[in-house]
């Protein structure tokens, strides 16, 4: 699989999008995910999608907090279409080669890979939000407000995908477990797909929840619902959460 935020395809994730928000979850922080190249060598940073950049920091030279008191280290925050903003952290010191107001295009290069701010080796912490509707991007400072105004998603879905779209719609999903331990939630995910049907992960308050189907009309969300009721304990549920990758989870579930 490509990788549209590294000017290398060859890189792994250390730190997947759940494990992410596990370890520092109760503390300021983004939730995202690690990346380095396989080597475990430096490589540059580019832009997955072209946008505005909204925020700059390039004057972090060790793990010092930048001004605002944060750990991310040297970052960029772009903007893109539909409130929608990927954010790179912990780049090399003076290697950002965009400004605030700049527009990019899709791979420009803009930094490299470091070992700045709150971290313990060279790497990049990517990370995807999106804003919630009503709000405006204008009113909003994307760091202090990121985890009451925006809505995260698992970055290792986009790493070789177009980023999320435009609308935001009321979906309704039959749930069919909501597991602590990932390994569950792959048992259950696997049971389900070998019957045929469509299932995702959601990852909400701690919980892996095993979700079936995505219906704008409550009468087919019904209709799932008691087709899926002879066999398992279920119920319908609006409650989305971050979604998390089949991949990321069996990793987690080793």
């Amino acid at each position: 699989m490509g990788c549209r935020v590294l000017s290398s395809n060859n890189y792994r994730i250390t730190c997947g999008f759940p494990s992410h928000q596990q370890r520092v979850r109760g503390r300021q922080h983004i939730y995202g995910c690690d990346i380095v190249t396989v080597a475990y060598t430096t490589c540059e940073i580019t832009a997955h999608s072209a946008g505005t950049v909204k925020r700059v920091i390039n004057y972090i030279k060790g793990h010092e907090v930048d001004r605002q008191g944060y750990g991310y280290g040297n970052q960029v925050i772009i903007e893109h279409k539909n409130g929608v903003c990927t954010i790179y952290c912990h780049m090399e010191p003076g290697s950002i080669c965009v400004s605030e107001g700049q527009q990019v295009e899709a791979g420009d290069i803009i930094g490299r890979m470091g070992n700045t701010g709150s971290s313990f080796g060279a790497h990049l912490d990517f990370s995807v939000i999106k804003l919630k509707t009503g709000y405006n991007m204008e009113n909003v400072d994307i760091l202090k407000d990121i985890d009451v105004k925006f809505n995260y998603y698992d970055p290792e879905l986009y790493l070789d995908a177009d980023l999320p779209g435009a609308e935001e719609k009321i979906i309704e999903r039959v749930q069919v477990g909501s597991f602590e331990h990932p390994e569950y939630a792959v048992r259950r995910y696997d049971q389900l797909k070998a019957e045929g049907y469509n299932v995702l992960i959601k990852f909400w308050a701690g919980h892996y929840r095993v979700q079936v189907g995505a219906y704008e009309n409550h009468t087919y969300a019904l209709n799932m619902y008691n087709k899926l009721a002879k066999k398992y304990d279920c119920y319908i549920t609006t409650e989305a959460g971050e979604e998390i990758g089949i991949d990321t989870l069996r990793r987690l579930a080793g």
